[in-house]
């Protein structure tokens, strides 16, 4: 099965997913079988995989950090306190990709940050969103990354626990045309 992607004219929930200097955006439903969505996301994204960012609990950090260790990935490490560490892998190798996107699927579907950059360079730094005081006080602050894209280059961000896949682009050809429907 192919996912069937729309075009829409703007990103749900800019809170959470930042992106600046794209000009399509495009979303597909996943399908209800967990394996299927992670094959047609290592289609999708096979060949253009560049990096990913996400979002960690400091509680799963050492597990994290056991993993990356036993599949030969670096990372670098992100951390704003409390529940504000953000991992970014760099440097994927094409044997790590179906991996990376098994990664991102799972982490994804527990509504947590997670982005993967494909294509051409993709900058990003991390900002403070303003949140009440008493969410601060009870939470710490809150940071989110912000992603600004070169041309030919896109982000993707999983959302709705699972459900939906939201690609941004900036004049990036998303797959093959066997891949995805547009």
């Amino acid at each position: 099965m192919r996912l069937i992607f729309d075009q829409r004219k703007e990103i749900g929930n800019e809170e959470i997913y930042r992106v600046s200097n794209f000009n399509c955006i495009y979303e597909a439903d996943l399908f209800e079988d967990d394996s299927l969505n992670i094959e047609s996301l290592n289609d999708v994204f096979k060949n253009t995989l560049k990096k990913f960012i996400f979002h960690l609990d400091e509680s799963e950090r050492e597990n994290f950090q056991k993993e990356m260790q036993t599949e030969s990935i670096g990372y670098k490490v992100f951390n704003f306190g409390r529940k504000n560490i953000f991992i970014v892998i760099d440097s994927i190798s094409i044997e790590k990709v179906p991996y990376i996107i098994n990664l991102f699927y799972n982490i994804s579907i527990e509504n947590t940050v997670a982005i993967i950059c494909l294509g051409e360079e993709i900058t990003f730094e991390f900002e403070k969103i303003k949140g009440n005081k008493i969410t601060e006080y009870l939470f710490g602050e809150c940071w989110i990354p912000k992603c600004t894209l070169a041309p030919l280059s896109a982000c993707a961000f999983i959302r709705y626990d699972g459900a939906l896949l939201t690609i941004v682009s900036n004049d990036f050809l998303i797959g093959e045309q066997s891949d995805c429907m547009f």
